[in-house]
């Protein structure tokens, strides 16, 4: 049995030791966060004069010769600057008499196949001391480097990106990137998937990024797919649509409507195969990508047993249009579920389809305000048969009919308001 004063020791030492680690633990949290702050003060102060230097890069100055209008070889860009007022200005070397020469961006120059300018006199002498631009980038942190490059890639688009890109990847940025994508800590991999997707780079990590357990890296990888459309991105942005996220499903539903009709034969093989609540984010990819290969899924989920499926159903239907179409649309009318009736009535009119006019008439006294108003719209727009139909409403004995009847007839310019699908 051991002493009272030993299990007093045993404790005290036990204190002692979670103390020094906590107190080992706010240190090293601290000098972290200080040498941090250094870093980001140190750096931030070459962000704005590098991030001047870069639309020389975007034109493609770089590497090119330098010639007067006179056809007079002066050298070749190398490298990109600042003057002793601070000016950005290209850094041109001729190679016959070893000498260099400073090139202000506001001098007059056009950069094409060489870069051109007026005379040799638009030249300075170069110090021989002149900071490099290209080093300063390269030493600037990679979060840094990450966030200029997004925010003028996210501005220009052609060559000038082609050329940003270029640089990238000679800096090794476009590497490092890609290596920074299977990093263990989530935040690093979604800023390098950014720059990638800006670049519209990252053709072998971009894939996998689909997969990851962070949910804002999987909307940043449905992103990324936009620009590389390949059949398995495609197969794995639909394995998606089931995703727990709602900003995930989002970004998909936006990635797939962007790369358009291509992502048909995939939709319509999603919605044969799966029935679920994922089935509801394909239809709405399905109405912004119309097609005839829709028909036949839409006509098979409009007998589907959620309300909300059978709702989309109703607008892809409007959108394939047909007579298997609008005869699939008028059975609708009879659901049992109100926003369903609502929606197939307003399909109908949308599609200005007068054959429906005595079946939109009877409801303009059903029992919910949405459905009879939907009906009244879809009556005035379907032309002169529902237009008689409503002024024969008015007399109807159902009150209900009758109001709703009017209110639509009074109602202008309603094709311009359907059109512009201010309907429910």
């Amino acid at each position: 049995m051991t002493s009272p004063f030993a299990d007093m020791a045993l404790l005290w030492l036990i204190a002692e030791i979670l103390v020094a680690t906590i107190v080992g633990a706010l240190a090293l949290l601290f000098l972290h966060a200080y040498y941090l702050d250094r870093e980001e003060d140190s750096s931030r102060k070459f962000l704005t004069p590098v991030g001047r230097l870069l639309p020389a890069v975007l034109e493609g100055a770089l590497n090119k010769s330098v010639v007067d209008t006179e056809g007079n070889m002066l050298g070749s860009v190398r490298d990109l600057t600042w003057s002793s007022d601070g000016e950005p200005a290209l850094v041109i070397v001729d190679e016959d008499s070893h000498s260099s020469f400073l090139l202000p961006f506001s001098a007059e120059y056009k950069t094409g196949d060489v870069v051109l300018i007026g005379s040799k006199q638009k030249l300075i002498p170069a110090p021989s001391d002149f900071p490099s631009g290209t080093k300063l980038l390269l030493a600037l942190p990679k979060r840094f480097q990450i966030a200029l490059f997004i925010d003028f890639g996210r501005s220009i688009t052609g060559q000038e990106k082609e050329n940003l890109r270029s640089l990238a990847e000679n800096t090794g940025l476009l590497a490092s990137a890609e290596a920074s994508c299977k990093s263990r800590w989530w935040w690093r991999r979604l800023h390098s998937l950014r720059l990638l997707n800006v670049l519209c780079a990252g053709e072998t990590v971009g894939l996998s990024l689909l997969s990851d357990k962070n949910p804002l890296v999987r909307a940043q990888a449905a992103e990324w797919a936009t620009d590389h459309p390949e059949p398995d991105v495609i197969r794995r942005l639909l394995e998606l649509l089931g995703d727990p996220e709602s900003l995930c499903r989002f970004y998909v539903q936006d990635s797939l409507l962007r790369m358009g009709t291509i992502v048909v034969d995939h939709l319509v093989e999603y919605l044969n195969t799966h029935s679920g609540r994922e089935v509801e984010d394909a239809l709405k990819v399905c109405v912004g990508v119309p097609s005839p290969q829709f028909l036949d899924p839409a006509l098979s989920l409009m007998k589907h047993e959620n309300p909300a499926v059978r709702v989309l159903a109703a607008e892809l239907l409007r959108s394939v249009g047909g007579d298997q179409a609008v005869e699939a649309l008028r059975k609708l009318l009879k659901d049992i579920n109100a926003e369903v009736r609502a929606t197939a009535a307003s399909a109908l009119g949308r599609l200005h389809y007068w054959p429906a006019s005595s079946e939109l008439g009877g409801m303009l006294g059903d029992s919910d305000w949405h459905v009879r108003r939907n009906a009244g719209y879809a009556l005035r727009a379907v032309g002169p048969p529902g237009i008689l139909v409503l002024r024969q409403s008015m007399n109807s004995k159902n009150e209900v009919a009758a109001e709703m009847a009017r209110a639509a007839l009074e109602f202008s310019d309603i094709t311009t308001r359907m059109s512009s699908h201010e309907l429910d």
